[in-house]
């Protein structure tokens, strides 16, 4: 019973944060890993204060910061994602019980962009 709900536990910390989940919802939609650099592109599309407005290059630089320092390093200890520092690429591994909670998420967050069917 305590494994589950530390399995239960840590999916939801994974999910509270609203970056970690945009990364996900790119790497479900990416057929294979994806370079850093288009994973902060899309977060940036999805974290850009107003629509029409390019994201800008400071955006851009905190996302990669946090992505590179906080947000895949804690998806990769968790055994959600596979993430290469030297070739700069990033893929699904296993999300597990993340995964069961990432279709909800989106469908409240209203992520556009097809969805991958779990």
């Amino acid at each position: 019973m305590n494994g589950q709900r530390d399995e239960l536990d840590a999916a939801f910390s994974l999910l509270a944060d609203r970056r970690r989940r945009h990364v996900l919802y790119h790497l479900t939609q990416a057929s294979g890993s994806v370079d850093v650099d288009e994973l902060v592109a899309a977060v940036a599309e999805r974290e850009r204060p107003d629509a029409e407005a390019d994201p800008g290059d400071d955006l851009r630089r905190r996302i990669q910061l946090s992505l590179y320092h906080v947000h895949l390093p804690k998806l990769e200890g968790a055994g959600v994602v596979r993430f290469s520092r030297g070739s700069g690429r990033v893929e699904l591994d296993d999300p597990g019980l993340v995964r069961a909670f990432l279709d909800r998420a989106a469908g409240r967050e209203d992520v556009d962009g097809p969805r991958q069917q779990y």
